[in-house]
């Protein structure tokens, strides 16, 4: 449960928001865990030192009057989400569990407005998403495949030719 008093828990959230690429604004912060100017103002001091030897930074924009966190990129950009997506919807490689899981976990990558976005530019597609028709998890046997390779094991595949013929083949 959340206190709005309780410091810790201000700012866990305070830097949940800066973490997600939020802007802070010292009046919206006030207003809405009901605390000083004075207090604030701690806050951000305490932030800004934790963030003090890593590659991140809390920075005040004048123009925005709002704080936000400056670092290097360690998320995908929503161009990037959006051009990852798309390799995802034309290759039509997973199935549609594999593929929505693959498709949610690349929207959290970019902060929640980005996310949006990409998500509307490729929602229809998303929508009429057409699995091949294996329809099989390929995630798992994907990451089977490249460990056997790695550790320079046999590998056999077994499979059915389009005219109906079964064929075996070992590498």
């Amino acid at each position: 449960m959340f206190i709005k008093n309780d410091k810790t828990s201000r700012v866990l959230r305070m830097n949940e928001r800066l973490k997600m690429g939020e802007y802070l604004r010292k009046q919206e912060i006030k207003k809405e865990f009901d605390i000083p100017s004075k207090t604030f103002d701690r806050d951000i001091k305490f932030l800004r030192e934790f963030y003090f030897e890593t590659d991140e930074k809390i920075v005040y924009d004048k123009t925005l009057n709002a704080y936000y966190l400056l670092s290097e990129p360690k998320r995908f950009t929503k161009k990037e989400v959006y051009a990852l997506c798309k390799i995802l919807i034309e290759s039509r490689a997973f199935n549609h569990y594999e593929f929505n899981a693959l498709i949610d976990k690349l929207l959290r990558q970019c902060n929640i407005k980005e996310s949006k976005e990409v998500s509307k530019l490729i929602g229809n597609q998303r929508l009429h998403y057409i699995e091949l028709k294996h329809g099989k998890d390929l995630i798992n046997r994907i990451w089977e495949i490249a460990t056997s390779v790695r550790n320079q094991n046999l590998i056999s595949f077994e499979y059915q030719r389009q005219d109906g013929t079964e064929k075996k083949t070992s590498r």
